[in-house]
Order: C-alpha cells, then sequence, then structure tokens
C-alpha cells in the first residue's frame, strides 16, 4: 500500500474514532478538552486552540470521570463544603482555591487549588485542578454553557495530529504532527 493511502487512511480512523469527536452541542464557541492520563487542558475558541494547560486529575481511586459535560455555575472565592467536615471559607487553606467552575455533574469541577506541587499529577477526589494563575484566567475565558469533553488519549507516548477544517482553515485538534488538505508526504 502506497504512503499516501495509508496516511488517508490513518486519517479517517482517527477522525471517526469516537473519542476524537470534536461535535459539541450549543452555541458557545469556546470549548475545553481535559486528557486524563496526559493531565493537560485545552481550550478553544472557534476551532482554535486557544491555551494548554498543565492540571491535576482525580486519584485512582476516585478518578475524574470521562465524558461530555457543561459548565453550570462560576464562583469567585468558592467556600468548601465538604461532607462530615466544617466548612473552609475562601482564603488560602481553601483546596478550592480562588475559582470554581462546576459541571453537570454533582460534586465535579475545575478549581483552583493550595496545593501547586498536585499539578501534573493524580492527585485530587475527582476534580480538576489548576494553579491559581492559570485557573483564574480560564475562568475569563469560559462561561456558563461551556462544554468540557473529559477523555484519554488513546497513547500517551504517540503524539497527536494537528487536524485543520478543511471549510474555514482552523485548527480542530493539536500537538506535534501538522497536516492539511494540501500536505503531500512522500517517502523514498
Amino acid at each position: 500500500m502506497n504512503s499516501k493511502l495509508t496516511i488517508f487512511l490513518f486519517l479517517i480512523l482517527i477522525l471517526n474514532h469516537p473519542e476524537y469527536s470534536l461535535a459539541f452541542t450549543g452555541t458557545n464557541s469556546t470549548y475545553i478538552l481535559v486528557y486524563r492520563n496526559r493531565k493537560i487542558m485545552e481550550v478553544y475558541a472557534n476551532d482554535t486552540l486557544v491555551k494548554r494547560y498543565k492540571i491535576a486529575v482525580g486519584k485512582k481511586q476516585t478518578p475524574t470521570p470521562t465524558g461530555e459535560y457543561k459548565v453550570v455555575v462560576k464562583v469567585a472565592n468558592p467556600g468548601w463544603y465538604p461532607k462530615g467536615k466544617p466548612p473552609v471559607e475562601a482564603g488560602k487553606n481553601n483546596p478550592l482555591g480562588t475559582r470554581w467552575m462546576g459541571l453537570d455533574i454533582k460534586g465535579f469541577g475545575i478549581h483552583g487549588t493550595n496545593t501547586p506541587a498536585s499539578i501534573g499529577k493524580s492527585a485530587s477526589h475527582g476534580c480538576i485542578r489548576m494553579h491559581i494563575k492559570d485557573v483564574e484566567e480560564l475562568f475569563q475565558q469560559v462561561s456558563v454553557g461551556t462544554s468540557v469533553k473529559i477523555l484519554d488519549a488513546p497513547n500517551p507516548e504517540i503524539p497527536n495530529i494537528a487536524v485543520y477544517s478543511s471549510l474555514t482553515g482552523n485548527q480542530l485538534h493539536s500537538n506535534t504532527l501538522v497536516m492539511t488538505q494540501s500536505t503531500t508526504l512522500t517517502s523514498d
């Protein structure tokens, strides 16, 4: 099989794989992709990668749930109300940090952290943790209704392919190898 056909078939398989589906509902043009196993969050606006953040995700015992969700509430300087424990008011001792973006799955959200060393690790009770400066920046970029897709990248050792829309030319997915409709690959 020639290399052009092989690459074309590979791209078709990748783009039709359910974990790479980038179909988000709603009118909000900003959306978030979270790669649990890579501990990376990507923010897109109008199908263009805007920012990539390092994050912390749930521990093995309390994993961050995969699926498609929406931001349903945003709170600056949130209090924390753990079950069976006294509430923790906003401030430096609050494990939620300075921002909370709750998802439409009860008890889960995106928030800051008072333990920045946990970023890049599986360390939470299922929420997505971010550095304070990062969560404050993200808080300004998203609104209630923003789509959040949480998934595992198929193989963290293999770089993703940047895929561009043939209609708009906008980047739909990112990372290392960039291919467009007009790219021609040949092999010797």
